[in-house]
């Protein structure tokens, strides 16, 4: 590749060992602020080390400013945002962790926030055994190198503890942990999927941009938009819950280019798949205006989350800071960030066929095209169970057709999800055995 780059005059610099989201920083960084680099005078190592101080500031100034605008915590309260046990999935995001850390510690605090980073990069092989992926798919603990996770004493040795999890190139993240909710409850373990993220996401920012435009209403006559956009794949329950809260939703076709497209659309556009990639991005006409407001609680927490999201792609590290700071602000516990909504039992499945392209979906895959007359059994299917939602997809690597079903009941999904697969037998006749 350097070879190449450099028989086109070109200027190749080697960022070293960064995760994918540092590395999406900094080239736009770097596009976007070509001013600040001397081509001709600076060599490629000081253009890299600039471009990463760059990042662990901006992740820096926008965490402790989120930080400063919350009230003081009790740490008695089963309050976790100063302290998370992190699994890197053994891959590069423990050196991104390092380099943040570093800066965090060159300055003073009134109170310490430690990340206990486990599965460090080369302690294994990448993923084995760990990270947000397996977390979130297996929906099981991971394996920590030095943690006792599974082992009897952990329901008391990590009771109320936030763990977290990165995947290998730290473009992932979940979070999980042992809770009791209440005293008389039995510890068990919670996962917090990217859905779960977006929400706590959506509870601070609806929020203070409310208070915000408010504040400001009597110069600012624009309105601003704030919106999630989901896959089909979100879970009911929590489309349901943002509208409680006063957030629009909008359903993109899988895949993150196509939900982060869509998130353009709005002033404030939050986007995460379950799996936990996601991210925020905020408008440059939304930017531009929060420059002109004056100084306020709500204002200051604006302009903290514009500096600590890394709005180029989802990124485990700026995501995981956001996280913790939200709980602190919010005053939030883990157990109480689980039950902001009870997630719909749901079953997947898929069915292998001869065509798959048989099947059309419409842009959001939410409805079927072709054959025109499936989707009026699929809506009449819907109809038979409580809180019934289904949907059909052609895969897009393999020779199935995906199915999605949820309800009320788990009972009710698996029943939904098994009419599912016969109306696509029913259509598509030429199926695989398997």
């Amino acid at each position: 590749v350097e070879k190449g780059i450099s028989s086109m005059s070109g200027r190749f610099i080697d960022m070293g060992e960064v995760t994918t989201p540092q590395l999406h920083f900094c080239v736009n960084f770097f596009n976007t602020h070509r001013h600040f680099f001397d081509l001709d005078q600076m060599p490629s190592e000081q253009i890299v080390q600039s471009l990463l101080n760059h990042y662990y500031t901006s992740l820096y100034v926008g965490f402790q400013q989120l930080n400063d605008t919350a009230d003081a915590a009790d740490s008695s309260n089963n309050n976790c945002w100063n302290h998370v046990i992190l699994d890197c999935a053994n891959g590069v995001g423990s050196l991104a962790v390092n380099g943040f850390m570093r800066v965090y510690n060159s300055h003073t605090h009134s109170m310490i926030m430690e990340i206990d980073c486990k599965n460090i990069a080369r302690d294994g092989p990448v993923n084995e055994h760990c990270g947000a992926e397996l977390v979130q798919k297996n929906q099981v603990k991971p394996l920590i190198k030095g943690l006792d996770y599974h082992g009897e004493t952990a329901d008391v040795e990590f009771l109320n503890k936030l763990f977290c999890s990165f995947d290998g190139d730290a473009d992932r993240i979940v979070f999980h942990g042992i809770c009791n909710g209440d005293s008389d409850s039995k510890p068990k373990w919670i996962l917090i999927d990217g859905d779960k993220i977006a929400a706590l996401f959506s509870l601070l920012l609806v929020r203070e941009l409310k208070a915000a435009v408010a504040q400001n209403s009597d110069h600012c006559t624009l309105e601003f938009s704030l919106g999630v956009v989901q896959t089909a794949y979100a879970n009911g329950a929590s489309t349901r819950y943002l509208h409680s809260i006063g957030v629009h939703t909008a359903i993109a076709k899988t895949g993150v280019k196509y939900v982060h497209h869509k998130a353009v659309e709005f002033d404030v556009g939050i986007y995460f798949e379950a799996n936990g990639h996601g991210t925020v991005i905020f408008s440059d006409r939304f930017k531009q205006e929060l420059t002109t407001w004056p100084s306020s609680t709500a204002v200051d927490r604006l302009r903290a989350s514009v500096m600590l999201i890394n709005q180029c792609v989802g990124d485990a590290l700026s995501d995981m800071l956001y996280c913790m700071g939200a709980l602190k602000v919010l005053q939030m516990t883990l157990f109480q960030w689980s039950e902001l909504y009870k997630d719909l039992p749901s079953r997947q499945q898929k069915v292998a066929v001869l065509n798959k392209h048989l099947v059309r979906c419409s842009e959001d895959e939410t409805r079927i095209l072709e054959p025109a007359a499936m989707q009026s059994d699929l809506d009449e299917a819907m109809l038979s169970v409580s809180n019934g939602r289904c949907f059909v997809r052609p895969s897009g690597t393999e020779d199935v057709v995906r199915i999605y079903a949820e309800a009320s009941t788990q009972v009710e999904a698996d029943e939904l999800a098994k009419v599912t697969h016969q109306i696509i037998v029913k259509y598509l006749c030429e199926l695989l055995e398997r």
